[in-house]
């Protein structure tokens, strides 16, 4: 049985993950804590592929650390091992950097670094016992290259990045792969905020000449969890259309 956790399970993103992996023979785990609906409706409707039964939806609060704990041994009770670990939970902030708080740190950063560094440590020791995982990170290009009114955010994606590519050399002996995904413009709700226009001239700056769909992302993830790249470990994959900064 191939079994895969998949945080931020009812985002577009998320939701695209645990439809693409179910199809593909996983036993998902599938986190959410807001818009369990969005999760519940793509179940329903995976009824009709015979394949809703492989996903077990799990509510999980990512600012507590209780949570967490629960969350993975939810999934240890039910599937006994965790093949793929994907940390695509996270939130946004957009800001002026002048204006940001101390609990605005305190949220973002546990959200989107401390909550996914102490999943993979829990997931990391039933890997190592196994000596066999994947582990996957969706950070972001703000990431790689910052995000002007996106400091916070940007910070949080780039120690992403940084954890990965340490990890890697860690868990690397024990036959373990981690890698990032970091994406550009993704249709998503996440950008619902721009205009027409603005959506337009994210596109001209796009060579390919469009933005990216979660499935873009998600068959990214599915090809890094895969034997395909067992000798890709410690990378950051951009995937944005060759974005022009």
């Amino acid at each position: 049985m191939k079994t895969a956790l998949i945080t931020g399970a009812s985002g577009a993103i998320g939701l695209e993950m645990v439809k693409i992996f179910a199809r593909n023979g996983y036993f998902i785990t599938a986190q959410y804590n807001k818009k369990g609906e969005n999760l519940f409706n793509l179940i329903e409707e995976l009824k009709k592929e015979n394949i809703e039964n492989q996903i077990m939806p799990v509510k999980a609060d990512f600012s507590v650390s209780q949570s967490i704990e629960n969350l993975y041994f939810e999934h240890i009770k039910t599937y006994s091992h965790v093949d793929v670990l994907i940390n695509n939970a996270g939130v946004d902030f957009y800001a002026q950097v002048q204006d940001l708080k101390e609990c605005d740190y305190q949220r973002v950063f546990d959200i989107n670094v401390k909550a996914p560094m102490l999943l993979t440590s829990l997931c990391a020791k039933n890997m190592v016992e196994r000596k066999s995982g994947k582990i996957i990170f969706i950070s972001s290009i703000w990431g790689v290259n910052g995000g002007s009114y996106e400091s916070l955010y940007s910070a949080s994606k780039s120690s992403l990045i940084a954890y990965s590519k340490a990890l890697a050399k860690e868990l690397g002996p024990s036959n373990i792969n981690v890698n990032c995904i970091c994406p550009g413009v993704i249709k998503s709700p996440m950008n619902d905020g721009y205009t027409e226009e603005e959506i337009q001239d994210l596109i001209d700056r796009t060579p390919l000449g469009k933005i990216g769909s979660p499935s873009d992302v998600g068959e990214l993830a599915l090809f890094l969890s895969s034997e395909k790249s067992n000798f890709i470990t410690g990378q950051s994959i951009v995937i944005d259309g060759g974005f022009i900064l």
